[in-house]
Protein backbone atom coordinates (compact mmCIF):
# COMPACT_ATOMS: atom_id res chain seq x y z
CA UNK A 1 0.00 0.00 0.00
CA UNK A 2 1.38 3.57 -0.67
CA UNK A 3 1.59 5.59 2.24
CA UNK A 4 1.13 9.24 2.25
CA UNK A 5 4.44 10.88 1.68
CA UNK A 6 5.69 12.66 5.04
CA UNK A 7 5.79 16.46 5.44
CA UNK A 8 8.92 17.98 4.40
CA UNK A 9 9.83 21.24 6.17
CA UNK A 10 13.14 22.93 4.46
CA UNK A 11 14.40 25.46 6.46
CA UNK A 12 17.52 27.38 5.06
CA UNK A 13 20.32 28.34 7.02
CA UNK A 14 20.08 32.25 7.92
CA UNK A 15 23.72 32.48 9.97
CA UNK A 16 26.79 30.77 8.32
CA UNK A 17 30.01 30.50 10.59
CA UNK A 18 32.70 32.78 9.06
CA UNK A 19 35.88 31.46 7.55
CA UNK A 20 37.83 32.98 10.37
CA UNK A 21 35.72 30.97 12.54
CA UNK A 22 35.80 28.13 11.02
CA UNK A 23 39.40 28.17 11.12
CA UNK A 24 39.59 28.81 14.56
CA UNK A 25 38.79 25.13 14.61
CA UNK A 26 41.07 23.67 12.35
CA UNK A 27 42.93 21.94 15.11
CA UNK A 28 41.02 22.18 18.02
CA UNK A 29 40.22 18.56 18.70
CA UNK A 30 36.64 17.42 19.53
CA UNK A 31 36.83 16.28 22.90
CA UNK A 32 37.54 19.76 23.46
CA UNK A 33 34.61 21.14 22.03
CA UNK A 34 32.24 19.19 23.50
CA UNK A 35 33.78 20.10 26.79
CA UNK A 36 33.66 23.52 26.60
CA UNK A 37 30.06 22.92 25.19
CA UNK A 38 29.68 21.08 28.71
CA UNK A 39 28.68 17.75 26.50
CA UNK A 40 25.91 19.42 25.00
CA UNK A 41 25.18 18.20 21.69
CA UNK A 42 27.77 15.26 21.24
CA UNK A 43 27.77 12.38 18.52
CA UNK A 44 27.10 9.14 20.17
CA UNK A 45 30.59 7.34 20.82
CA UNK A 46 29.08 4.61 18.44
CA UNK A 47 29.53 7.21 15.62
CA UNK A 48 33.04 6.53 13.52
CA UNK A 49 34.92 8.03 10.68
CA UNK A 50 35.24 5.72 7.81
CA UNK A 51 38.92 6.60 7.50
CA UNK A 52 40.51 7.15 11.09
CA UNK A 53 42.76 10.03 9.74
CA UNK A 54 40.17 12.48 8.56
CA UNK A 55 39.35 15.59 10.12
CA UNK A 56 36.95 18.11 9.22
CA UNK A 57 35.78 21.48 10.09
CA UNK A 58 32.72 22.96 8.38
CA UNK A 59 29.00 24.51 8.88
CA UNK A 60 26.99 21.48 9.95
CA UNK A 61 24.06 21.51 7.70
CA UNK A 62 21.41 19.18 9.34
CA UNK A 63 18.76 16.92 7.84
CA UNK A 64 16.13 14.93 10.62
CA UNK A 65 15.17 11.74 8.54
CA UNK A 66 12.73 9.20 9.98
CA UNK A 67 14.43 5.21 10.03
CA UNK A 68 14.18 4.51 6.64
CA UNK A 69 14.41 7.73 4.63
CA UNK A 70 16.51 9.62 2.82
CA UNK A 71 14.34 12.21 1.91
CA UNK A 72 15.51 15.13 4.29
CA UNK A 73 19.07 14.47 3.20
CA UNK A 74 18.32 14.59 -0.58
CA UNK A 75 16.85 18.00 0.22
CA UNK A 76 19.77 19.16 2.35
CA UNK A 77 21.98 18.37 -0.30
CA UNK A 78 20.40 21.11 -2.32
CA UNK A 79 20.96 23.50 0.41
CA UNK A 80 24.76 22.34 0.75
CA UNK A 81 27.26 25.25 0.15
CA UNK A 82 31.10 24.73 -0.12
CA UNK A 83 32.73 23.61 3.29
CA UNK A 84 29.56 22.32 4.68
CA UNK A 85 29.36 19.10 6.88
CA UNK A 86 26.26 17.51 6.23
CA UNK A 87 24.41 15.62 8.96
CA UNK A 88 21.75 13.25 8.34
CA UNK A 89 20.02 11.66 10.85
CA UNK A 90 18.07 8.68 10.95
CA UNK A 91 17.11 8.20 14.09
CA UNK A 92 20.14 5.17 14.65
CA UNK A 93 18.19 2.55 12.16
CA UNK A 94 20.57 0.30 10.92
CA UNK A 95 18.02 -1.56 8.98
CA UNK A 96 18.61 0.66 5.66
CA UNK A 97 21.58 2.76 4.62
CA UNK A 98 21.22 6.29 5.37
CA UNK A 99 23.31 7.27 2.71
CA UNK A 100 25.67 5.19 -0.26
CA UNK A 101 28.05 6.60 -2.63
CA UNK A 102 25.68 8.01 -4.83
CA UNK A 103 24.45 10.48 -2.30
CA UNK A 104 27.82 11.21 -0.82
CA UNK A 105 28.92 11.53 -4.07
CA UNK A 106 25.83 14.07 -4.41
CA UNK A 107 26.65 15.79 -1.41
CA UNK A 108 30.41 16.17 -2.31
CA UNK A 109 29.05 17.30 -5.55
CA UNK A 110 27.72 20.35 -4.03
CA UNK A 111 30.55 21.34 -1.83
CA UNK A 112 30.10 19.39 1.47
CA UNK A 113 33.03 18.32 2.99
CA UNK A 114 31.94 15.14 4.98
CA UNK A 115 28.22 13.60 5.45
CA UNK A 116 28.00 12.61 9.21
CA UNK A 117 25.56 10.09 9.95
CA UNK A 118 23.93 8.06 12.77
CA UNK A 119 22.44 5.38 10.50
CA UNK A 120 24.51 2.59 8.45
CA UNK A 121 26.98 3.37 5.18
Amino acid sequence: MIEEPPILTLRRPTRRPSAQQLAAFADVPTGFVVDAMTGQEALSHSIRAIQDDRHVVGSALTAWNGAGDVLATLAAIHLCQPGDVLVAAVDGARDNAAAGDRVCGMAKNAGAVALVTDGSI
